[in-house]
């Protein structure tokens, strides 16, 4: 007699580990780090970017003056856009990780930056040094189903409790989340200072030193680094010419738009494609 059996794969999370899309872009470890000279204002990324610490400690220092300490013992997933800095305490050992997703930016809980306690330090470091390894060593669809593996194992434990939060809150929620907004609604043309200034009503001065005082720099240079984050996601993960992008991020042509892309980023943008691309060298200050 014929027998047949099945089991209807159903459970809550079925659509989101369906549509989760990790887009690994460069992973490393960095040895007793105490300054960050090329992140010392502040700007944002277009990735996530998630840490294993080993020793010592640093923060990420936010434009609501909250901050973030890393230190070892923790899980760490912070999420792109929201502008930080770096700020060493103590010369840091970290493992790090950059990495796309789409689906993980829809989660609430994951707006702001998120942490887990590391239950077994040992075997994390070994997993991610494996995961390096396996990253260098990715020719084939297999291989790259393994990255992807690999990473949702390690940055489940910080979506999880993710998940838990019933209330976050980011800078973009304090009262110049519409200037914040407008800046990268229109970051492909000239903005001009007194825009902005409608939304507090408030005088010149007062506006460019409150907003000073929240950000650490004046409006226009936000503005400029907003532009300088926006272009690194382009030369990232779009074909299109730096002259293309120079005029999609707001500058008037691909010479002053690489004047000041190296002056924030020490790379030429051509040389930051080259670097973020998969199988090239990767930036010694890079983390």
């Amino acid at each position: 007699m014929e027998e047949h059996s099945a089991v209807r794969c159903f459970y809550e999370w079925k659509t989101f580990i369906g549509n989760l899309d990790l887009d690994c872009l460069i992973a490393g470890k960095v040895s007793d780090r105490l300054v960050w000279t090329q992140r010392s204002r502040f700007s944002g990324d277009p990735y996530f970017r998630f840490y294993l610490p080993v020793k010592g400690s640093f923060e990420l220092v936010y434009a609501s003056e909250k901050t973030v300490e890393v230190r070892p013992g923790e899980w760490y997933l912070i999420p792109p856009e929201t502008p930080f800095r770096f700020r060493g305490i103590v010369p840091s050992t970290h493992f790090w990780l950059h990495f796309f997703s789409r689906e993980l930016m829809k989660i609430p809980g994951l707006l702001a930056p998120c942490t887990a306690p590391v239950q077994d330090p040992e075997k994390a470091e070994k997993n991610f040094l494996e995961l390096m390894k396996v990253i260098q060593d990715c020719r084939s669809l297999e291989v790259a189903e393994e990255v992807r593996h690999r990473i949702v194992e390690m940055i489940l434990p910080v979506v999880e409790r993710a998940l838990e939060r019933v209330e976050y809150k980011n800078v973009q929620e304090g009262r110049f989340a519409k200037i914040l907004d407008y800046i990268d609604r229109n970051l492909h043309r000239e903005i001009r200072v007194e825009e902005l200034e409608r939304f507090l009503t408030l005088p010149r001065a007062k506006f460019s030193a409150e907003f000073h005082r929240a950000f650490g720099v004046p409006p226009k240079q936000y503005i400029t680094l907003r532009r300088i984050g926006r272009a690194k996601y382009l030369l990232i993960r779009t074909p299109l010419t730096i002259k293309e992008i120079a005029l999609e991020t707001g500058f008037a042509n691909e010479f002053f738009f690489s004047k000041v892309f190296r002056k924030y980023t020490r790379h030429a943008p051509s040389e930051y494609r080259v670097f973020m691309d998969y199988g090239n060298s990767i930036p010694r200050k890079c983390d």
